[in-house]
């Protein structure tokens, strides 16, 4: 049973309020629970009368509510409604709105800020009601999500390489910034590649960006919301003789990833974890840096895949490969079939979203290089099996260097038949800090919004809004607000 928190805010929610007033309000209630039960969904209700006093309740508690039902009716609270706006927008909380006078409540919820977290105003009549009812059950059952998706960031702790990401990094860190205020964002997914050519030194300086990415974003109470997986450059290379090995090659990815989650338990997720001794064994292969994260106050399950390849010996490599092939491409292994068809073994809850985070791509996308097809999995069907068995919905990755979204609906791998009850979705970003086919310009990072479940068929809408990065001005630009149609898919 998953259990969902809502505050409603009633002006006239009082114990001798007058019973016709109350009674439609209270089917709304009824109603709601009623469609959830089928669901297996609960709802706990906070009732307050006073916006003001549900503004300093939720202030103290925005964590525990999914989402606020404003009764707006009473002008007499207008300070109360401003404080409880505010809290709103600077906790991220979703909120909807009943009221008798709509047109009214719209142009006071316009002028609010945070506006965009607004799910929708209706009037108090019974046909308002019911669509009232809709949209909260479609909500509860998956609720809205933003999510910034942000890849290879190449960070590089020399002078050449520092000389212009201090400037491109302050204006990702702003723009990401904005974009929360606009509409909070749920979930920050970071697929890799951190570091540039020198891991040691590069992940310290990557550790810091990070920070301000998450401080601008989900906030440091929000840490299991950052999504963190390593990428081909991430691997700590040595040079024995001419030839690069990598015998601990997670020794300053583990390090910079416990610095990330200081003080969490996230770390512990991951099979490298030991213990006994509080840090990561830095010996670790590639398939004990899997981890799974439920999070069921979002309605979303993740798992984390490792998939570049740090061989130790060349001899390693299949024949008529070099070890720079082998360092652009990654893998889905065994050990990865096997975890995520332990994580993923029960059945999909009713709402919850499966998404993955690797860093390579599970297949060449567009406007990338010309030597795409040796830089994604060496195995992908498996992967598409694996996940498409385990009604994974949502695929992040990033590794090319070019923001794609692109849908995966069924077919033949080998001999096995592809089939999806669901698509499946793969979001692609781009690079923030490293080199681009198409140039300078081509630096970018990504915006996704997931609609809430519509409540008829279960469907989701996601609308990927890629920003690339000019670097004349310094700024960093959405594509699509110009009247370019955003890449969208829908999920289920």
């Amino acid at each position: 049973m998953t259990t969902r928190y809502a505050l409603w805010v009633d002006d006239h929610w009082a114990p001798d309020a007058d019973e016709a007033y109350r009674q439609p309000l209270e089917e709304v209630r009824r109603a709601v629970e009623r469609a959830l039960e089928r669901n297996h969904c609960d709802v706990v209700w906070s009732t307050y009368a006073l916006a003001s006093e549900a503004g300093t309740e939720l202030a103290a508690n925005a964590a525990r509510y999914s989402l606020v039902i404003v009764d707006f009716d009473y002008a007499g609270q207008a300070q109360g409604w401003d404080h409880l706006l505010r809290v709103m927008g600077a906790h991220g909380v979703w909120f909807v709105v009943l009221s008798a006078f709509p047109a009214h409540a719209e142009r006071y919820v316009n002028n609010a800020p945070h506006r965009r977290s607004c799910i929708g105003i209706f009037n108090k009549d019974k046909a308002g009601r019911r669509a009232l009812v809709d949209r909260v059950t479609g909500f509860f059952r998956a609720p809205p999500l933003r999510i910034a998706h942000v890849s290879d960031l190449h960070c590089s702790a020399t002078a050449v390489g520092a000389r212009d990401q201090e400037r491109m990094f302050a204006a990702l860190v702003d723009t990401l910034r904005a974009a929360h205020a606009e509409r909070a964002i749920t979930l920050l997914v970071l697929s890799g590649d951190f570091a540039s050519g020198r891991p040691a030194e590069d992940l310290v300086v990557a550790r810091d960006v990070v920070r301000a990415i998450i401080d601008a974003t989900i906030g440091r109470k929000a840490l299991r919301r950052c999504l963190v997986v390593p990428g081909n450059h991430d691997i700590e290379w040595e040079d024995f003789g001419g030839q690069r090995l990598a015998p601990r090659p997670w020794l300053g990815f583990l390090e910079f990833y416990q610095d990330i989650f200081q003080g969490t338990d996230i770390p512990s997720e991951m099979a490298a974890w030991r213990p006994e001794h509080a840090r990561f064994d830095h010996r670790a292969s590639v398939s004990d840096l899997i981890w799974h994260r439920p999070l069921p106050e979002i309605g979303v399950s993740a798992v984390g895949i490792s998939t570049p390849i740090a061989q130790g010996r060349p001899s390693e490599l299949p024949p008529g490969e070099t070890y720079r092939d082998a360092q652009g491409q990654g893998e889905f292994t065994d050990a990865h079939d096997a975890f995520i068809r332990q994580a993923w073994g029960h059945p999909r809850a009713p709402g919850e979203l499966r998404l993955a985070v690797m860093h390579h791509n599970l297949m060449a996308t567009l406007a990338t290089s010309r030597y795409d097809e040796k830089r994604v999995l060496r195995n992908p069907g498996q992967a598409m099996l694996t996940l498409a068995d385990s009604r994974c919905t949502l695929v992040f990755s990033g590794h090319t260097h070019a923001p794609n979204l692109f849908r995966i609906a069924g077919g033949m791998v080998g001999r096995a038949s592809l089939e999806m009850r669901d698509e499946l979705v793969v979001a692609a970003a781009g690079t923030t800090g490293g080199l681009h086919p198409g140039g300078d310009r081509g630096r970018s990072f990504s915006l996704l919004d997931l609609s809430h479940a519509h409540v008829d068929s279960g469907t989701r809408e996601l609308t990927m809004w890629p920003f690339l990065y000019d670097s004349q001005v310094g700024r960093w630009d959405r594509v699509g607000e110009k009247g370019a149609t955003p890449p969208h898919a829908l999920v289920r």
